[in-house]
């Protein structure tokens, strides 16, 4: 194959005369440089280990985290896990005051720059309320009431200013396996939630997630599940948060307990 040689200049006729101008390649792109896939999220964190007449373990993890994708989808992944126990007695034997964990993962499509469709599908364990898993299954669509961001905002720092608070609608299945055979239960329901995030003066955020699923068949039938996070920042990455976990089930397993509530003072990390 000849040798062949790609002209640096290309030339302009006006009026008889040859003027060059120097040729430039237009930038060519490539499949990374277009992929606007990026995550963000946050981790909190407690851990408390006690060692005396009684030993005492408490763990709780709670995250959060989100995949931007293109043209303005996003996968929404959380997870919480809480295990809190004491040994009593001699040889010791542990009694275990809460033992919890609960996974969720959402899809969102928007429609239009506040409006947007969803799937989602969550998981649960509750031994102490002898929930053996429950499942809860929701498709529908939402509305960003407030969609805000500091016009200085030049990365994934969250800055004083940046706010969003989305209000949601759908319909949901809900599954529930109990421990102890004390049997199962099956609904059909709505789902309402609301997210809401708001970061203030000197870097001081709240986060707030509320979902209310009520039941089809009987609307005194309901589950709801709060939480609650205040965050003060340490750095631009790290932060002292105070956590509150609420639930409540009105139809809870035989004997057990219709609310829950957790209060844990966690350290958080920002990705």
């Amino acid at each position: 194959m000849p040798l062949q040689l790609l002209p640096i200049f290309a030339s302009n006729h006006t009026l008889g005369s040859t003027i060059l101008t120097p040729h430039i390649a237009a930038p060519q792109t490539t499949n990374s440089q277009s992929n606007t896939s990026r995550w963000t999220g946050r981790i909190n964190l407690n851990a408390n280990l006690a060692l005396s007449t009684q030993d005492t373990q408490s763990f709780f993890i709670e995250a959060r985290a989100t995949n931007k994708l293109e043209q303005g989808n996003q996968l929404d992944y959380s997870l919480l896990y809480i295990l809190s126990r004491q040994t009593t007695g001699d040889p010791k034997e542990y009694n275990t005051t809460e033992d919890r964990w609960t996974i969720t993962g959402r899809y969102e499509a928007p429609s239009s720059n506040r409006k947007y469709g969803f799937v989602e599908q969550r998981l649960e364990n509750n031994k102490l309320v002898d929930l053996a898993f429950r499942s809860i299954t929701t498709a529908g669509f939402g509305y960003y009431a407030v969609r805000t961001e500091n016009t200085l905002k030049t990365g994934k720092v969250e800055l004083p200013g940046d706010a969003e608070w989305r209000l949601n609608f759908g319909l949901s299945y809900l599954s529930e396996n109990y421990l102890n055979d004390l049997g199962s239960r099956q609904q059909r329901g709505l789902q309402f939630g609301s997210s809401f995030r708001k970061v203030f003066r000197r870097g001081i955020s709240v986060n707030h997630y509320l979902d209310f699923i009520p039941s089809l068949n009987n609307l005194a039938e309901y589950f709801w599940v709060s939480n609650l996070a205040v965050a003060f920042p340490l750095n631009t990455r790290t932060s002292l948060a105070l956590n509150w976990i609420s639930d409540y089930d009105s139809s809870p397993a035989p004997g057990a307990r219709r609310d829950n509530n957790k209060f844990a003072l966690t350290v958080g990390f920002k990705f």
